[in-house]
């Protein structure tokens, strides 16, 4: 069983309950749909809408008063009313909605028989908005008890671990360096655990000796607290921790914050950043070069330009003077060549102006600032296998498609060819014996073990189209993804990255497409699905 909140819309008209409800009730196959009313004091679905959202006309102002939430159960659970009434019961109540109204349905378009539930934060009679707090804690309790109260097939409902940010592991992909935010994360999160315990700590005085050890230490920055190294001065939000870290929650906890004496003991360790390596010396190297020659031409350009102007201005005044001293010319004459002369002169400044914005981006262009990955291509190319191992590591960690769109136009032909081969497969390795061996274990349990499917590695030539979303497996230290199509599951090889995108974006039984280079998106169903809840 799965528990999962859908995340809220910032549309108005998206987070209405009337739009939630419609789209819960969409039947998507023959199967016939019925709804279950709860705390609406009807029985009618229209009915029922209209009371909900009168309750909420009531509230105060502000949109997101719905909350979604679908619960999830493998094929061979039994969902018979009485059972399936206490389930949705048990996980509302677990959130603080036992006595809110909510509509719920169940679906059973899927293998996976799954239950919508609309629920009004809005509470009927004190008209307080609910807002869960740490909801997949919750729902990942609540679900475990009731797997083994009702016999439900398990589940892992254990939280994702803690990930640096895509900032920072830009930083380390570009420059080589280990970030802080990395360091932090794991010598203070090692597998997601604190490596020690807050409640035991008594002041700011004791945990500031504590993060010593560690080589860090902690300080208010604007609102919040940041942890890093005064050394280096280089420092992160406290709060990648959890919010025990806060400002707010250390505060409650220590008092108010107060400054300690810096302690002279040698840590147990520091923060070290490795240099930036040789590639990422040379591309700053030609980087800065192509920043003096631009700076030099456009001072340059500049200077010229400026110069155009004054004899513009100075060509233009000349003229007024004439047209001033001429003694033949009325006033009226006079005021018709001015206005003349403010036209042309106008029309001059224009095509100036056009003309100098031209050569600016002419100048640019004869001396393009080279990319990161512009310029692991144009190395890799030439042969240097540094920059081809980079280039393919980059794409592992952040996927292949952005790696191709940070190229300019004339390196993306190369940069396919080069990137072609990264696929997340380990052939020829320990790890691909593994894997193989797995598969074959698997395939030897066909037509003996019910509902086991024959198994295949999905090799590159078969990539490419839609699948159906079975999960990750860990085989010998390699993770792999189980995808099902054609009454087959395929096995691919990941990454850690790609890992982790998987479970944080899918659910069992859900739709999914790979592209060309073998990385996941959401199909075209499944997108236009979650864009209508």
């Amino acid at each position: 069983m799965i528990a999962k909140e859908i995340p809220k819309r910032s549309n108005k008209q998206q987070a209405s309950i009337k739009r939630l409800v419609d789209y819960i009730t969409r039947a998507k196959s023959d199967k016939p749909l019925s709804a279950n009313i709860s705390n609406c004091g009807v029985d009618q679905l229209n009915a029922a809408v209209r009371v909900i959202t009168a309750t909420q006309e009531m509230a105060r102002k502000g949109h997101d008063k719905s909350y979604h939430l679908i619960l999830s159960f493998h094929p061979g659970d039994d969902l018979a009313p009485d059972r399936l009434a206490y389930i949705e019961e048990e996980c509302c109540k677990a959130l603080g909605f036992a006595e809110h109204q909510r509509i719920s349905v169940l679906h059973r378009d899927t293998q996976h028989p799954h239950l919508h539930i609309a629920i009004n934060r809005v509470h009927q009679d004190t008209l307080r908005q609910i807002t869960p707090y740490y909801s997949h804690k919750t729902l990942g309790k609540v679900c475990e008890r009731l797997e083994a109260e009702l016999g439900l097939v398990a589940d892992n409902h254990m939280e994702k671990t803690q990930t640096i940010s895509q900032a920072a592991r830009d930083m380390e992909v570009y420059s080589g360096k280990v970030s802080m935010e990395r360091y932090v994360l794991d010598v203070l999160l090692p597998d997601g655990e604190a490596v020690f315990a807050l409640d035991s700590l008594q002041s700011w005085d004791e945990l500031q000796q504590t993060l010593h050890q560690y080589g860090l230490l902690i300080k208010p920055h604007g609102n919040g607290m940041v942890i890093g190294d005064a050394n280096q001065d280089v420092y992160v939000r406290a709060n990648i921790l959890g919010q025990a870290f806060s400002k707010k929650a250390l505060e409650q906890r220590f008092g108010v914050w107060a400054a300690t004496e810096e302690s002279h003991e040698i840590p147990a360790m520091t923060y070290q950043p490795a240099e930036p390596d040789i590639l990422w010396e040379e591309y700053q190297q030609q980087r800065n070069a192509t920043l003096t020659q631009r700076r030099e031409e456009r001072e340059a350009l500049s200077a010229q330009h400026e110069n155009s102007y004054r004899q513009m201005q100075g060509k233009f005044a000349a003229l007024r003077d004439e047209i001033k001293n001429d003694r033949l010319l009325t006033k009226r004459q006079k005021f018709n060549l001015y206005k003349q002369l403010g036209e042309a002169r106008r029309r001059e400044y224009q095509w100036r102006k056009e003309s100098n914005r031209q050569e600016r981006q002419a100048m640019r262009g004869k001396h393009p600032l080279p990319t990161w990955q512009s310029f692991l291509v144009g190395k890799a190319v030439d042969g240097h296998m540094g920059a081809l191992a980079k280039l393919k590591r980059q794409a592992s960690q952040r996927g292949v498609n952005a790696v191709m769109a940070q190229l300019p136009p004339a390196y993306r032909a190369a940069a396919e060819e080069i990137l072609a081969t990264v696929s997340g497969q380990t052939d020829n390795s320990g790890k691909h014996n593994a894997i193989a061996d797995w598969i074959a274990q698997r395939n030897a349990l066909v037509g003996k073990a019910k509902d086991v499917l024959p198994h295949q590695l999905l090799v590159k030539k078969d990539e490419q189209g839609e699948f159906v979303y079975r999960g990750i497996r860990e085989i010998d230290g390699q993770s792999v993804v189980l995808l099902e199509r054609d009454n087959t599951i395929w096995i691919k090889a990941i990454t850690a990255e790609q890992k982790n995108f998987a479970r944080n974006k899918f659910t069992r039984g859900e739709q999914l497409t790979l592209d060309k280079h073998g990385y996941f998106r959401p199909s075209q169903s499944q997108s236009k699905k979650r864009g209508r809840s």
